[in-house]
């Protein structure tokens, strides 16, 4: 049986042990059979775990940025090859024509892979 004397604990103390449980909950810590006693231990443990939760959405948006920005790309080459095509056909470009235009498309694009040299400069 544990004994606590909640009359006798201090303002700050049960700010840190509620802090403490709430940092446990919201960072799905939880409670497990080792759990911070005194206040250093609590304090310590409440920075760590925000520290864990911002290391968490640092990496998960970094790892977002990246894929957002791959399909970016892909967006944009189709958008550019959707537009090319659009063009051929709204002209009457003659087949001959029409395949040497795609063709240029397409090798301009795995050349510098929808990069504008002139604008980038």
């Amino acid at each position: 049986k544990l004994k606590v004397d909640i009359e006798n604990v201090s303002h700050s103390e049960s700010y840190i042990t509620a802090l403490y449980f709430t940092c446990s909950s919201l960072t799905s810590v939880g409670f497990g059979n080792v759990s911070a006693n005194t206040s250093s231990e609590k304090i310590f443990s409440i920075v760590t775990m925000l520290i864990g939760a911002l290391m968490h959405a640092v990496v998960f948006g970094n790892v977002t940025a990246i894929i957002q920005r791959m399909y970016s790309r892909r967006s944009l080459y189709q958008t550019k090859w959707r537009d090319l095509k659009d063009f051929l056909t709204l002209h009457q470009i003659p087949k001959e024509l029409k395949q040497r235009m795609q063709d240029y498309f397409q090798t301009m694009w795995s050349l510098n892979h929808g990069i504008d040299i002139h604008e980038t400069l």
